[in-house]
């Protein structure tokens, strides 16, 4: 599939660049979305407005798997981390203690451990309570505002990967290798982060 940009570079990026990129390749409207969800499209058109620009993950990876594609998130600090790409799903994971219980976000606390911050520092950053982090981690869901939060008071970039499920199924022990790259972003490129919510 190639690659192909919607992106204007006279405006701002916004968080949601990569999904809106997704949709506009695969052919998909706010109806569309909306019936994949089982909720109304006004509800998904709401997604998008420059005031709101937000959505929870589980909604994001369930559009973009529902078509055949799995998506990749990245918290990295340098060039040379972007080798080893953190996923969303367990199966791509191995974690420690046979524990599958994290799931989407099993990416965040691998990050951090990995880039040694703690939890408590960025919680009292992002200005929420620990029980905050606890209760998404518990419902293995977040809104992307969240994770784009997590990434500029980390001071982490952020990166969106959509690869082909079949494709990366068929290349033998090459599990992180992007095959497409729908939209990559810095946190510093997001101009605001105003309207966050839990």
């Amino acid at each position: 599939m190639p690659r192909k940009s919607i992106q204007s570079k006279d405006r701002v990026p916004k968080r949601l660049d990569f999904l809106t990129e997704f949709m506009t390749l695969r052919h998909l409207d706010t109806q569309d979305i909306a019936d994949k969800l089982n909720i109304t499209r006004t509800s998904v058109y709401c997604w998008f407005r420059e005031s709101t620009d937000d959505v929870r993950l589980s909604y994001a990876i369930r559009i973009i798997e529902d078509e055949g594609f799995l998506l990749q998130i990245q918290l990295f600090r340098e060039e040379k981390d972007l080798n080893e790409p953190f996923y969303t799903k367990v199966s791509d994971l191995s974690t420690e203690n046979g524990d599958l219980r994290l799931r989407r976000l099993s990416f965040l606390p691998l990050t951090l451990r990995k880039y040694d911050i703690k939890i408590k520092d960025v919680t009292a950053k992002m200005g929420v309570n620990i029980s905050n982090w606890r209760y998404w981690m518990k419902n293995d869901d977040i809104f992307l505002s969240r994770i784009y939060q997590i990434a500029d008071v980390c001071d982490l970039n952020l990166r969106f990967l959509i690869t082909q499920k079949e494709l990366l199924d068929n290349i033998s022990g090459s599990r992180g290798r992007c095959l497409t790259e729908i939209h990559s972003t810095s946190v510093s490129d997001i101009s605001s982060l105003t309207g966050t919510v839990n």
